[in-house]
């Protein structure tokens, strides 16, 4: 009877630290993910910021379309609204809304 108990204990202490380091990595990886995106993002719009062309961001947005885990991708200098993407319902009158919010 003890053995079945310090065993099972064992078991259910390794699991709980199994979960806590998965969960800890993934989060991390996500983290890195979304870092990396954002930088290659910015470095592709930065020019395009600069010479206030609109069409080439919207290009640059459209190329980020495909990336995993991306849902609204919104370029934004000093305050000022350039473009937005949002996935799932793209240019929606709701998405609008929530893109004027940056004006």
């Amino acid at each position: 009877m003890s053995f079945g108990l310090v065993t099972l204990l064992v078991m259910v202490s390794f699991s709980y630290l199994m979960y806590i380091q998965q969960r800890d990595f993934l989060y991390h990886t996500d983290a890195d993910r979304a870092k990396g995106l954002a930088s290659a993002l910015a470095s592709s719009s930065t020019s395009l910021v600069l010479t206030n062309d609109v069409a080439g961001l919207q290009e640059v947005l459209l190329g980020f379309k495909d990336a995993p885990d991306l849902k609204f991708a919104l370029v934004l200098s000093l305050g000022k609204h350039f473009h937005y993407l949002n996935i799932p319902h793209a240019h929606t009158q709701a998405n609008y809304r929530v893109a004027r919010q940056f004006y």
